[in-house]
C-alpha cells in the first residue's frame, strides 16, 4: 500500500514493538492508515514519505490491553450504600465517563463493564462510538442480578429487603420455582432461598 489518496497516514518509528503472539520484542515501523494499522515491519514506513512521523524511540509499542470484568460507574466510595442508595444518576455518568477516559490513558482499550448503576454503561459505549467522548471499546452488562452466595451486590441483600420491601422466601434445599400464596413472583435464587418482590 503507498501514500495516496485522501486518508490520514501515520507512521510510529524507533520503538521497540510487542506483537503480542509471544516472540521476543523486535525494532519495527508501524503505519497506521485512518485508524487501522496496515503494517508492521522494519522500514515498513518507507512506502510513506509524506506520512506523519511519530518518534518512539526508547518507547515500547504494544496492542491494547483488554480488562474483561470492570465496573465503570463504580468508584472509590466510602460504602456500599453510598454507592447503590445515595448516588445521583448526574455524577454517576460524570464519574464513569472520566473512568473510561482513565483506563483507556493506561492503555487498556476494551473492556467488559459487567453492570453499572442505572446502566450507564449502555449509554456511555454509545457516546463512545458516537465521538462524544473518549473511552475504550465497550462490551456492557447493564443492570445486575443480585445473589447473596458472593460478591458486593450480594452484600447488599439485606438492606435491600429493608429499602425496597423485598421478601425472603425460606424452601427446603429442593429444586422448585418460589411461590407465596400460590401466585408466581418476581424471585431471585440465594441458594436455599428466593428473594422475591410481588
Amino acid at each position: 500500500m503507498s501514500d495516496t489518496g485522501s486518508n490520514t497516514h501515520r507512521v510510529i518509528q524507533g520503538g521497540m514493538v510487542v506483537d503480542g503472539l509471544g516472540n521476543e520484542p523486535f525494532a519495527a515501523d508501524i503505519v497506521i492508515v485512518d485508524d487501522r494499522i496496515v503494517a508492521v515491519g522494519a522500514n515498513a514506513g518507507a512506502e510513506y514519505p509524506a506520512a506523519e512521523k511519530i518518534d518512539a524511540s526508547g518507547l515500547t509499542i504494544m496492542p491494547g490491553l483488554i480488562d474483561s470484568h470492570c465496573h465503570v460507574s463504580f468508584d472509590e466510595v466510602n460504602s456500599n450504600d453510598e454507592l447503590f442508595f445515595h448516588r445521583r444518576e448526574g455524577l454517576s455518568a460524570i464519574i464513569a465517563a472520566r473512568n473510561a477516559q482513565r483506563v483507556l490513558s493506561a492503555g487498556v482499550t476494551s473492556i467488559m463493564d459487567a453492570d453499572s448503576l442505572y446502566e450507564i454503561g449502555v449509554d456511555l459505549r454509545d457516546a463512545i462510538e458516537a465521538g462524544i467522548t473518549l473511552g475504550p471499546r465497550m462490551s456492557v452488562g447493564g443492570n445486575a442480578l443480585f445473589t447473596s452466595v458472593g460478591g458486593t451486590a450480594g452484600r447488599l441483600v439485606p438492606v435491600m429487603l429493608v429499602s425496597q420491601s423485598v421478601t425472603v422466601v425460606s424452601l427446603p434445599a429442593a429444586k422448585g420455582s418460589c411461590r407465596r400464596s400460590g401466585a408466581r413472583r418476581k424471585s431471585v435464587s440465594t441458594g436455599s432461598r428466593c428473594m422475591s418482590q410481588a
